[in-house]
């Protein structure tokens, strides 16, 4: 996956606590690199076609504005000024999304509950998308952020996706002039074949202008 330079930030909203999180991270983050935001809003009920209709009082499409509508009001108190795209689909969320990181620069989930799924797979939405995606996928965890430490971790296993994982975190780390820590976890019976697949020299070709690099092995 080659990381894109520009493209919307896009975030998954539903109005939970942690897709609020998500939220004020992917506004911060397209404030910091100087991309629109774009909050999607992916929804859908049980026998939606005729049960919520038949409320009286109830309105999917009056809901889901609403929805979309705080969305946008929370990113621009957020950052002012900011660019800010919002869309509302009467869909599925996980297809949804997977669509948008064809375009996206980053997709930024909440590691909350998205789906009924989840209820029975915790995560199962965020895995997927992980999985799947067609850009990088940020999953906020369901804690207040800590203090920055300007570092960037990534893992590696000397596959070909653990190369892109490594370009993708040697430009982050880059860009938020952080260290890069890079991490191998294996078992003790696969500690030759890993030392078989490394770069000579351990930590890989020298890259100029290239941020510090912190390297740990666990077994």
């Amino acid at each position: 996956m080659t990381p894109r330079t520009r493209g919307a930030i896009v975030a998954a909203y539903n109005g939970s606590p942690s897709s609020e999180r998500a939220l004020d991270w992917a506004a911060d983050e397209a404030r910091r690199r100087g991309l629109p935001l774009r909050v999607v809003y992916a929804f859908t009920w049980p026998l939606h076609h005729s049960l919520p209709r038949g409320l009286p009082g109830f309105d999917v499409d009056e809901y889901a504005r609403r929805v979309i509508d705080r969305a946008r009001h929370r990113a621009l108190e957020r950052v002012p000024g900011l660019e800010v795209e919002t869309e509302r689909f009467t869909a599925e969320p996980e297809p949804m999304l997977l669509l948008e990181t064809h375009t996206a620069h980053t997709l930024v989930v909440g590691a909350g509950r998205m789906k009924a799924v989840d209820t029975v797979l915790p995560g199962s939405m965020a895995m997927a998308l992980l999985v799947a995606a067609s850009c990088p996928v940020v999953v906020v965890p369901e804690r207040e952020p800590g203090p920055v430490l300007g570092r960037v971790m990534v893992g590696v296993d000397g596959s070909d996706q653990a190369g892109e994982a490594l370009e993708w975190a040697f430009a982050e780390a880059d860009t938020r002039e952080a260290v890069l820590r890079a991490v191998s976890v294996y078992q003790e019976g696969e500690r030759r074949s890993l030392r078989m697949r490394e770069h000579p020299g351990g930590n890989g070709p020298a890259r100029s202008g290239s941020p510090g690099v912190d390297t740990r092995e666990a077994g």
